[in-house]
């Protein structure tokens, strides 16, 4: 398979006026556009300036005054990060377009994979775009005649991706979010468009001539963690901050985690601008790829089932990608190497045993054992699957495992505070398990 160059960073699929299927990739260095049957096409812009593969501290050896404080102390935070290269791309109705904040260029892609794309004529240097559900380009983080700022908006007429100068016969305007943060992305939600900055949130309405949007504050101390961090729903728009998950669904709440801490203790906080998201709604599923702290790029995700809501968490080497949709049957994104996958098609997993684990279960906090006798499967059970029970007699105490089929009754006597249970299939087979029952009771503190 063919790889693209430079690190994936944005990855879009969309279906043009003819019904034919394409896919965008943006990286920190090319922009792509790939059909359907996986044809690779190089559609990088003349004149584009490639961005930073990683983030970087924005002062090097010999930063501060010498001879100020100890060798291997931690310093305060004094230094700013430069973000890694990230792109936002959309469609202007049938078109392609983007923008990499590092370069600043919004461009378009007019279909034909024989041209690259190119600058929109007129348009603003910036840091992202969001085309509205009204056919406007908008600009976020706009260049506002004197320099690039970062709470800046700015938006072309109706339909018009080429005239940005106000008039009173257009819709070309702009608006100065009071936020002291940096507006990083945009999204199209119902009632007009999420704005979205590292510190708080604001919903611009559309209300046309002659402010054409109005913005109003709508969430405070809720900022996103990176430009691709953000997913929207039928319902809700989802992202992930510097120290929590949000949800925006009319207004903006704290999304609850279970995993919170043990995903914000293991992510790399230098990072961060790397964080990217993917909506799997065939499963109602957001899933975001994070880097580990041991590691300078994704390698780790967390998923919310918006409508079991459960959490849950991993290990994949994939950057950024997309849902399926009307244009492509199967997600897909693209890994550390560059290939871009299909997934949730076929069961290959290149010879690794996968497995599903629950997080512990005790009763009350922990003071009365469980006494587990009996497991019963699902009439949906499918596939070779064993059950791993996995028991502590306090939370540090050593493990003990007993592993039964999953797909008849078992009877047996496990004691414990703390029990998980852990289901276990065979290598690149497909497998379910239903909704599984235990006979378990209350026993004593001791």
């Amino acid at each position: 398979d063919e790889a693209v160059e430079g690190m994936a960073r944005a990855c879009l699929t969309w279906a043009d006026n003819s019904g034919s299927s394409w896919i965008g990739i943006g990286t920190n260095s090319h922009l792509y556009a790939m059909t359907r049957s996986g044809a690779l096409h190089d559609i990088t812009p003349v004149g584009f300036t490639p961005g930073p593969a990683d983030a970087e501290a924005g002062s090097g050896y010999g930063t501060g005054l010498y001879g100020v404080g100890t060798y291997g102390t931690p310093r305060a935070d004094s230094t700013n990060i430069i973000p890694a290269a990230s792109w936002t791309l959309d469609t202007f109705g049938e078109y392609l377009v983007g923008v990499m904040d590092s370069d600043s260029v919004i461009y378009e892609w007019q279909l034909d994979t024989g041209t690259p794309a190119a600058a929109v004529a007129n348009a603003p240097e910036c840091g992202a775009i969001v085309v509205t559900q009204e056919g406007i380009l908008m600009a976020i983080g706009a260049d506002d005649g004197t320099t690039i700022n970062p709470r800046y908006l700015k938006w072309s007429d109706i339909q018009d991706n080429t005239d940005w100068t106000p008039t009173s016969a257009n819709q070309s305007r702009d608006a100065l979010l009071q936020t002291q943060g940096t507006a990083m992305t945009a999204k199209r939600v119902p009632g007009g468009v999420l704005v979205l900055t590292d510190e708080g949130a604001f919903l611009g309405t559309y209300v046309g001539p002659p402010f054409v949007y109005t913005f109003a504050r709508v969430g405070s101390g809720c900022g996103i963690v990176s430009r691709q961090a953000a997913a929207v729903t039928q319902n809700a728009t989802f992202w992930m901050g510097r120290n929590g998950f949000y949800v925006w669904n009319g207004f903006v709440s704290d999304l609850a985690c279970d995993v919170k801490d043990y995903i914000f203790s293991d992510i790399n906080k230098g990072q961060l601008s790397k964080v990217s998201v993917v909506l799997n709604s065939d499963f109602n599923e957001v899933e975001w790829g994070y880097p580990s702290g041991g590691s300078l790029e994704i390698d780790r995700y967390v998923t919310f089932n918006y409508q079991m809501n459960v959490w849950y968490f991993g290990q994949m080497n994939r950057t950024c990608g997309t849902g399926s949709n009307g244009a492509l049957q199967y997600p897909i994104k693209v890994g550390t190497d560059g290939i871009v996958y299909d997934h949730e098609v076929g069961n290959e997993r290149d010879g690794r045993q996968p497995y599903l684990e629950s997080s512990p279960v005790e009763i009350g906090k922990g003071d009365n054992v469980i006494l587990l006798k009996r497991y019963i499967p699902d009439e949906r059970n499918a596939g070779a699957v064993q059950v791993q029970f996995r028991a502590r007699p306090w939370p540090n105490a050593p493990m003990q495992t007993m592993t039964v089929d999953a797909t008849t009754p078992a009877d047996f006597r496990l004691t414990a505070r703390q029990i998980s249970v852990r289901y276990i299939g065979d290598p690149d087979v497909d497998f379910r398990i239903g909704s599984f029952r235990f006979d378990a009771q209350a026993g004593g503190k001791r």
